[in-house]
């Protein structure tokens, strides 16, 4: 018996709430207790790399965030982590 940890790729562009505008896909990290059967979140990780696609591919509204950002921080990726 144990635990057990695990990381889940998590797509959220179509969710009802905000995450696919914060989001989009990220790496969810899960730790499964085997003695309760809890599933419980422990972070995340994600790199943003600004890549813009043709109009239509994502929802506008996310397309015209990534657009403004990928010139504002000038195409550069970088990493975001959780904890």
């Amino acid at each position: 018996m144990g635990t057990h940890s695990y990381d889940v790729s998590v797509n959220s562009y179509k969710a009802n709430l905000d995450l696919g505008l914060v989001f989009g896909r990220a790496t969810m990290n899960i730790h499964l207790d085997l003695h309760t059967g809890k599933i419980v979140p422990q972070g995340f990780h994600d790199a943003w790399n600004l890549d813009t696609k043709d109009w239509g591919v994502r929802p506008y509204s996310m397309e015209a965030i990534t657009r403004i950002w990928d010139f504002i921080l000038d195409g550069k990726e970088f990493y975001i982590s959780y904890p």
